[in-house]
């Protein structure tokens, strides 16, 4: 997440960090920074999953999933690029109470 955060920063909005055209450069640089995490964790998860630690559930994996939430286009394209990555989203929107709360701020809408 240390990562992610700011990559998603300046790959989205990254004309709010310097003038065109370096504002388009550190965003498309960022944006390859953002896959790049991406693409570890899709391994990682292929590796050891179905969590990020392996068989434990930690509160490693609602974190990613938020963060999956933030990826442009949109969630479902990052779950198309990887799929171990769709599958921990899977398995934690099919946890009752993760559910729950989602269905109650509309994230699964």
């Amino acid at each position: 997440s240390t990562e992610l955060y700011p990559m998603i920063d300046l790959g989205y909005y990254g004309a709010l960090h310097g003038a065109p055209p370096a504002g388009e450069e550190t965003s498309a640089w960022a944006r390859d920074r953002i896959d790049f995490y991406w693409r570890m964790l899709e391994k990682r998860l292929t590796a050891t999953g179905p969590w990020l630690m392996g068989k434990e559930y930690s509160a490693l994996d609602p974190y990613a999933f938020m963060i999956s939430s933030w990826y442009k286009p949109s969630a479902q394209a990052l779950y198309g690029k990887y799929p171990a990555v769709a599958k921990l989203a899977a398995g934690l929107t099919a946890r009752p109470k993760l559910k729950a709360v989602l269905d109650a701020h509309g994230v699964l809408a």
